[in-house]
């Protein structure tokens, strides 16, 4: 999972870090996952660069800011047929995120 600079300091200042960052990202797929599901095509999975002996691994998903100031949830996911991959991308809102990052907050 990859953050740009910009995307950093928009979400430093609402104490968001990687790893609050992580868990909106992998809410943030699974609602495009479960928004597909009546499509043409749905997306099955997202896709993950795995490494390590133990299958370590993180999204393969970045989270950019736009030219004007949203931020951009970009992710590469699985369909229905294994073999094919399809990069998705969402506009989110600083605050949509910390709702995500913390679900219970």
């Amino acid at each position: 999972m990859t953050i740009d600079d910009q995307a950093r300091t928009l979400l430093e200042p609402h104490g968001l870090d990687r790893a609050h960052v992580l868990v909106g990202a992998k809410a943030l797929a699974q609602q495009m996952i479960e928004q597909s599901a009546a499509t043409e095509h749905p997306l099955k999975s997202l896709v993950y660069d795995v490494w390590g002996l133990y299958n370590d691994g993180q999204p393969k998903c970045r989270l950019t800011t736009a030219d004007d100031g949203e931020l951009v949830f970009t992710a590469q996911f699985h369909t229905e047929d294994e073999d094919v991959h399809t990069v998705k991308r969402r506009t989110v809102s600083v605050e949509e995120l910390e709702r995500l990052c913390n679900p219970r907050a």
